[in-house]
């Protein structure tokens, strides 16, 4: 292949070579491009750049401009179906290095620094995370306990694996159940009719979480009291939990060509599954496979680094307008989250633009998260726009209305995350989180209540300080609204919400 050259070089090299031709020439507009045939010699503008043919080949300078674009191409593809697993892979990494964590150790995350780290974490309850290798540590037992608490395991594409979505509130008839943990090596024909429910993951590496959904100290040391994770044909033992760090730390995947070296370490050890073939040949045509070390040229890494900051304006966009589904309350910028199967494929496709909405700024998924139960589960809805469909801007002042008797059994709640990491708004109030179970909060007389958004309280009425959340100027930011145990009003939409306004004086 000819050495790369620039663009000047190109055009007199085409200009030399098409003057010994002059019957043949002809020069193709960048608006005439799409109907160029593409036959003989031709200088040609295109999207990417000004190009040539001679008698019909590419030129050595043009053969070299579009395998640079096809290799960009690639990568920005493979920035938005690996979202899934690099957002496992820098979750994982720095968690055990804020926390030390290693082993079937399980870090327990409560304040604003130790929940901050998640991308789109919720404020409202205890999150208990543990990551395993089952390559390493053999099938694992779980026993999990009955009561208030949710948890699950997930595979390295954050899939919720059959019977790994564990919720047994008050189940009074057991004090827990044992589950076992195979990975893609072990034959769970051996260990049925054994007493373990069984949950077979298709990946080595796992995702074990867990929440307390029971307020208070007492719910939460109950549960780790109960828990125990253990390797199959060891002595069962507490687990080692990992408390009261309170640092800050990011699990926001990075820019630019670390993104690559974090699916480099991601896909490592991992079986590939039928649907994932295509890009893996991508990555492989990208200097990327697993058990290779990753040491792209200078070339492959300008390229690299272009497409992962392509593939992730991409997937804000996809964020952003939701292409893929209608607003869910009509003329609202209201969307509810979580849309795809949770396969992530069915017998027609690939969801992978709806995918990469959900894990460009979530991380994991349940059935309890993706509930069509009224009383059951949880439900997520999004917006990035105010009502005049404006992008929120954390210089300005909003206001959300939360209309009377919100369908939740539970409770409901509105967090705010930066639109450039998905975590909290980090501001100087140190909370990016307000629902309905704070007494603090003033209602109107009419039951609604209306929640304000801006970098200070100027425009915030002076008997609704508590009801506001800090932003910062310069920094886009946008809310999740969370219902828990939603009720049927949610379902049939007879209970609606609009969109959030900003306050002009």
């Amino acid at each position: 292949m000819a050495k790369p050259t620039t663009i000047f070089v190109a055009v007199a090299f085409c200009v030399a070579s098409l003057s010994q031709s002059v019957a043949q020439d002809k020069t193709v507009a960048a608006d005439a491009f799409a109907q160029s045939d593409l036959i003989g010699s031709q200088v040609l503008e295109t999207p990417y750049g000004v190009m040539a043919i001679d008698n019909a080949y590419p030129t050595d300078e043009t053969v070299d401009r579009l395998f640079a674009q096809r290799d960009r191409q690639r990568a920005t593809e493979i920035y938005l179906w690996s979202l899934p697993i690099v957002q496992f892979q820098i979750w994982s990494e720095q968690q055990a290095k804020t926390f030390g964590s290693k082993g079937t150790d399980v870090v327990v995350l409560t304040s604003f620094n130790e929940k901050g780290g998640i991308t789109t974490g919720n404020a409202t309850t205890p999150y208990l995370i543990s990551f395993f290798n089952l390559a390493e540590t053999g099938p694992m037992v779980i026993d999990f306990p009955s009561g208030p608490y949710a948890g699950g395991v997930l595979d390295w594409w954050e899939r919720t694996l059959e019977n790994g979505d564990f919720f047994h509130p008050g189940n009074t008839e057991v004090k827990s159940v044992k589950y076992l943990l195979l990975g893609p090596g072990h034959a769970a024909k051996e260990y049925e009719g054994k007493g373990f429910s069984i949950v077979q993951s298709p990946t080595n590496k796992v995702f074990f979480g867990n929440r307390v959904l029971k307020p208070g100290a007492e719910a939460l040391a109950e549960f780790q009291k109960a828990l125990m994770v253990y390797p199959l044909g060891s002595e069962p033992k507490p687990v080692r939990f990992i408390a009261g760090v309170d640092k800050p730390w990011s699990g926001t995947p990075p820019t630019g060509l670390d993104y690559f070296k974090a699916v480099h370490r991601a896909i490592q050890g991992e079986p590939v599954l039928p649907q994932d073939k295509p890009y893996m040949a991508f990555l492989a045509s990208l200097g990327i496979e697993d058990g290779k070390p990753f040491k792209p040229d200078s070339r492959m890494a300008k390229l690299l680094a272009e497409g992962a900051n392509i593939g992730e304006l991409m997937a804000r966009a996809n964020s952003m307008e939701h292409s893929h589904a209608e607003a869910y309350w009509k003329d609202t910028h209201w969307h509810r989250l979580l849309d795809f199967p949770l396969a992530q494929v069915d017998e027609r496709r690939s969801y992978i633009d709806e995918r990469a909405a959900w894990f460009y700024e979530a991380v994991t998924s349940s059935g309890q998260m993706q509930t069509n139960t009224p009383g059951s589960g949880q439900v997520y809805l999004s917006t990035k726009r105010d009502r005049d469909g404006n992008v929120l801007k954390g210089g300005e002042t909003y206001r959300l209305r939360v209309p009377a008797n919100a369908p939740a059994e539970q409770f409901w709640a509105v967090t705010l995350y930066a639109e450039h990491s998905r975590l909290f708004v980090d501001t100087a109030q140190k909370n990016a989180n307000l629902d309905s179970r704070n007494d603090k909060l003033k209602m109107n007389d009419d039951g609604s209540v209306d929640i304000y958004f801006g970098p200070d309280t100027m425009k915030v009425p002076v008997d609704m300080k508590n009801n506001w959340i800090q932003t910062n100027a310069g920094e886009g930011w946008f809310p999740y609204f969370r219902l828990y145990a939603p009720k049927k009003e949610f379902f049939d939409r007879t209970w609606t919400m609009g969109d959030i306004q900003r306050i002009t004086k």
